[in-house]
């Protein structure tokens, strides 16, 4: 995401040569999961996303608008 590894950053703390050997617990594997499902959506969404920010953008109020001039 936006040139972040943020999977690999994540299993990278939990590596086992930094965890005395010891594997993932099933609530990190339940989370990795997680993560892992909610990355995948916004890469689905990410045409509609920009065009939703555009949109936004378009219509954003001004100063003037806000009575702030």
């Amino acid at each position: 995401m936006g040139g972040y590894p943020v999977l690999k950053k994540w299993l990278g703390y939990r590596d086992a040569k930094r965890r005395d050997g010891r594997p993932m617990t099933l609530a990190e594997l339940d989370h990795l999961r997680t993560m892992v499902h909610r990355l995948a959506a916004l890469l689905l969404l990410h045409d509609a996303l920009d065009a939703a920010y555009e949109r936004a953008a378009a219509a954003a109020f001004t100063t003037t608008d806000l009575g702030l001039k």
